[in-house]
Order: C-alpha cells, then sequence, then structure tokens
C-alpha cells in the first residue's frame, strides 16, 4: 500500500481500490484477510497499452514469471479492444474507492461508497452504469454489413453480485448448442480452482452422452499444486476442497451417464491433475475445437477452434460474487488454430500431467476433506 499511496501522488496516475458492497458490518468485522476475499473481489486482469491489451488469469507478482503455470494473451494493435477495457476500467473505478497520497481512501460520493451507501442504491448504480456502458459499446460496435473474418474476437463481463452475467449465459448457451452444431466437438477445460456450476456439469455431461464423437478433457490443480497447499489456519483446507469438488463432478457425471467407465476407457473423457515439482497451478480457460454441419453433411475444411481467456474459474464464486472478464476468441484461420493447439499443449505438458480416476480418487485419504466437511461441500461451492 506504501508503494501505491507513493504512485497516487504522481501526476496522471490514479489508484482506484474496488471493494466488494457485501464486505460491511459484522462480516467486515469477523472475517480475517485471506477468508474475506471469498464475499467478493475484483478479478479481472487486463492490462491495456495504447493499442495493445493484455488479458490473462494472472496478477503480477514474482512467481507469476517463475514457477506458476498461468496463461495470457497479447491482442496487438486492436484499439476497439483496448477501448473497451479502457473505458470498462473507468466505470468500475467510478464505483470504487480512490486512494490518496495520504493513504486514506476516499469515493466519489456517497451513492458509490460500498461501505456507507444503501446496498439497493450501491447495487442499482452499479449495475445501471456498467449495462449503460456495455449497452453503448455494443451499440457503437453493431453493423449491418455481412462479416466475413475469420477471427471473431468478443470480450465478456462478468458481474453477477449486480446483475450482469455475460460470461456466464453466452457460455451456457454455447455449450448447450454445441450437440446440435457440430458434427464432432473436442472439449478442453482447465482450472487450477475446478469447481464448476452445476449448469455447466449438466452441459458436459449433455455432450458427451448425446455425441458419441466429442471427447472431454479435465486438467485441474494436484492439491500440492494448489497455491494454498500447506498454508496454516482454513486456508490450509483449501486444496482438498477442491480435490472434493472433482471427485463430486465424476460422481455426478457417473449417475447421468451409466456407461461413463466405458467412455473414459474409450478416451473420451480424460481427467488429469497438473503436478509439477516446486510449481503452482494457476491456469484457466475453455477450448472447444468443432466440425461444422451443413444439413446431413460435415465442411471437413471449415472447421472451428473457440477458446476464453480471462480471469473465471467457472465457479459460482466467478458467476455470482467476483468482477470477471474473459475474451473469446473464435477463429477457422488455419495459422491461429495451429497457435491456440501449441498453448494448449504447454498447458497439457505430458511430463507433469497425472492422470486421475474416479475410483483412484475415492479409494485415496490423502488431500480428502473430513467425512463431515463433505457434508457441507455443496454450501462450500457457493464461495469457491
Amino acid at each position: 500500500m506504501q508503494l501505491l499511496s507513493r504512485l497516487a501522488n504522481l501526476p496522471g496516475v490514479t489508484v482506484s481500490l474496488y471493494h466488494s458492497h457485501k464486505l460491511r458490518g459484522w462480516v467486515r468485522r469477523l472475517l480475517p484477510e485471506r477468508v474475506n476475499e471469498t464475499v467478493g473481489l475484483q478479478h479481472i486482469k487486463a492490462y491495456v497499452f495504447d493499442d495493445t491489451v493484455i488479458i490473462g488469469g494472472a496478477n503480477l507478482s514474482d512467481e507469476y514469471f517463475t514457477t506458476r503455470q498461468d496463461r495470457a494473451w497479447v491482442f496487438s494493435d486492436l484499439p476497439p479492444l483496448a477501448d473497451f477495457y479502457a473505458g470498462l476500467t473507468d466505470v468500475i473505478s467510478s464505483l470504487s474507492y480512490h486512494l490518496m497520497p495520504d493513504g486514506s481512501f476516499s469515493a466519489a460520493s456517497l451513492d458509490v461508497d460500498p461501505v456507507e451507501a444503501d446496498t439497493l442504491v450501491y447495487v442499482e448504480t452499479f449495475r445501471t452504469r456498467l449495462n449503460a456502458y456495455l449497452s453503448g459499446v455494443r451499440a457503437a460496435l453493431s453493423s449491418p454489413r455481412h462479416l466475413t473474418t475469420e477471427t471473431m474476437v468478443l470480450p465478456l463481463v462478468q458481474a453477477g453480485a449486480y446483475g450482469v452475467n455475460q460470461e456466464h449465459s453466452l457460455l451456457l448457451h454455447i455449450l448447450r448448442r454445441l450437440p446440435s452444431l457440430a458434427s464432432h466437438c473436442s472439449l478442453y477445460l482447465t482450472s487450477g480452482y475446478f469447481c464448476p456450476t452445476d449448469e455447466m456439469q449438466d452441459c458436459l455431461g449433455h455432450l458427451l452422452s448425446s455425441r458419441p464423437d466429442s471427447t472431454l478433457n479435465l486438467l485441474c490443480a494436484a492439491p500440492e499444486a494448489n497455491s494454498f497447499f500447506r498454508s496454516n489456519g482454513l486456508s490450509g483446507g483449501i486444496p482438498k476442497a477442491y480435490r472434493e469438488s472433482l471427485i463430486a463432478f465424476l460422481c455426478r457425471l457417473a449417475k447421468a451417464l451409466p456407461v461413463v467407465s466405458a467412455i473414459a476407457s474409450s478416451g473420451r473423457l480424460r481427467v488429469g491433475e497438473y503436478l509439477r515439482t516446486g510449481w503452482t497451478f494457476h491456469a484457466k480457460g475453455l477450448w472447444v475445437e468443432t466440425g461444422v454441419c451443413q444439413g446431413n453433411s460435415t465442411t471437413a475444411a471449415a472447421p472451428a477452434i473457440l477458446t476464453w481467456i480471462g480471469s473465471s474459474n467457472y465457479g459460482y464464486r466467478s458467476r455470482d460474487r467476483d468482477l470477471e472478464s474473459q475474451v473469446l476468441v473464435c477463429t477457422s484461420n488455419a495459422g491461429l488454430r495451429q497457435a491456440i493447439r501449441a498453448e494448449r499443449a504447454v498447458i497439457w505438458d505430458a511430463r507433469y500431467y497425472r492422470p486421475v480416476t474416479l475410483q483412484d480418487l475415492s479409494r485415496q485419504t490423502e488431500h480428502r476433506l473430513q467425512w463431515y466437511l463433505r457434508w457441507i461441500l455443496p454450501l462450500l461451492r457457493r464461495i469457491m
């Protein structure tokens, strides 16, 4: 904070600090710092330099550049995307505290003070400003002319605490449409904090059951690769909770698909954990490769890849509590498809990939929550 205070004293520098409107009163007083972030925080990672934008899931601490596996994309010479994130930052900043040179915080007015304002007033102000900005962007970029570009870049915002659900709604829409749109589909999903919502789990199960040519590849952080591994206090149980979340997902899949073992043995379902000595795993993302259906035929010459790059872990906390943003890239360009596959191969590096099955995980006693805590996992998932 001392460094930020010095920066705030420089000409042309504004330091804004988002604070969840839910972190107030007795909740704010009782929850320790490592726990109160579950109430909600600013989780967007976007860096804008002139017409260049870096989007990813990484903060800028040392370990992200040395011993933590993560993702980041650079979008060069793309003024509309740079304008979008510059504007988004301005909107969130206007609803946040501003850091003064003396280290104190100040809100622009009482209505935008997340702690002192009336909760309903603040939420409505946040929702109104953010929706107005997003509507303005859509209006400015809408065009009646036919789009023939090979690549589409679409920024998405998720602020479920304020009723803005672009990212989650579009993701579910695409996943639900895949069985009818694609002749075949390969889906890759990774998260260092694997805890997908029930709706997303249902979509993944439906894809496997309805398309016998579909494949699902999951990559999670091994408990030892979780950044909270061996932490003190309550946070020390976080790696176990995410291991339980993976087990619960595989159990749910097994109940929905009686032939799940056959699907796994056929290679259509692959589940692995990232384990690399001395490293942590923080990558998150989704890749979808499809063939395109036209009537009863498949156009093999025009396959497409979709990938989501950004801050979301696709869980309830990302959906309902934090501020998130991802960029959806959809392309049929051969060179870009190859580059996307190459990036994915780095994350799915066989040297650090440990295959797991439901049977293996269920038999283990290490890195498991106590039996009585497993009963409250559905409640824990709401803050994971």
